[in-house]
């Protein structure tokens, strides 16, 4: 009798995984596969996991270290992040733009076009764009303000670095232009805003969109959702996978948002302790800058 362990049938070889691997690379956009940070997805997840270790051993490692001042880095770094994305919005418009793409499902089309090329690499640059803003974490636990890391925050971060180095590499181009030039312009309405506010009170009273980038936010998923459902309905070779990948993603952002955006203006006094009196009910917060505007 054979006493030896058989594998099951259903379990694939390590061959058929890796050849797996090798036939998704192969169909992913050629021109981009040897820009920085492109040609592995490793890379990508070991900045990934880095991030999540330090969220786990960071505010470990700060507990009895006082907090490290940062508010002229802040400013910099704030105000460099939305001149980033400024100019990833303006290019992506302008390129689709000069390209005649299509607001309802635009075909990627892996060509050298000097247009196609930029919109290749403004897609690159927000995959880029994503590493960097990282760095709110890092800022979040060296100043000490743990009680913001919560799950929206480190999933939010985490998984658009994900997101959107399978968005460079495989679909640099077509219908991932309008996540790309929507998210790139609210953010930098939200890190002007964060920079300037740090300026001090005079500046920040002028800035009256504070209120609002929670509901901008949660727009821009709503639209993200609908221009993804509404791209099932007309012939597109955009690819399908991408699609259903995109819609669910979005969804689960608008989820999360929500639920945010519920207990922060709908139930402010719950969590007003837990984060050191910033969270107000909307009307609350336009009042407060009502009255700083006028005094």
């Amino acid at each position: 009798m054979d006493n030896s362990t058989k594998v099951p049938a259903d379990l694939p070889e390590v061959p058929v995984v890796i050849g797996y691997i090798d036939w998704l690379y192969s169909i992913s956009d050629p021109r981009v596969a040897e820009w920085p940070l492109m040609s592995s997805h490793w890379p990508t997840l070991f900045i990934t996991f880095s991030y999540l270790g330090f969220v786990k051993y960071g505010p470990r490692v700060m507990r009895h270290r006082p907090p490290v001042k940062l508010e002229p880095v802040m400013i910099g770094y704030n105000l460099g992040i939305a001149a980033l994305n400024a100019f990833i919005s303006y290019n992506s418009f302008v390129a689709a733009t000069r390209l005649g793409y299509s607001y309802v499902c635009q075909e990627v089309v892996y060509s050298n076009d000097p247009e196609e090329l930029r919109m290749a690499g403004t897609i690159w640059y927000f995959y880029v764009s994503k590493i960097i803003e990282l760095l709110d974490t890092v800022f979040l636990i060296l100043r000490k303000k743990n009680s913001q890391l919560s799950f929206l925050h480190v999933y939010h971060h985490a998984t658009m670095v994900v997101f959107w180095y399978i968005g460079a590499r495989w679909v640099a181009g077509g219908s991932a232009f309008f996540p790309t030039m929507t998210n790139a312009f609210i953010h930098v309405l939200m890190y002007a805003y964060y920079g300037l506010a740090a300026l001090g009170p005079k500046v920040r009273r002028l800035l009256w969109w504070k209120p609002y980038l929670t509901q901008i936010q949660m727009g821009q998923f709503i639209l993200g959702i609908y221009f993804g459902v509404q791209s099932f309905f007309v012939p597109c070779r955009f690819p399908l996978w991408m699609k259903h990948g995109f819609i669910i993603y979005m969804a689960s952002l608008l989820i999360l948002f929500a639920n945010f955006y519920r207990q922060r203006y709908y139930y402010p006094a719950k969590n007003e302790a837990g984060h050191d009196g910033e969270r107000r009910s909307f009307d609350a917060a336009k009042k407060r800058h009502l009255h700083e505007k006028h005094h």
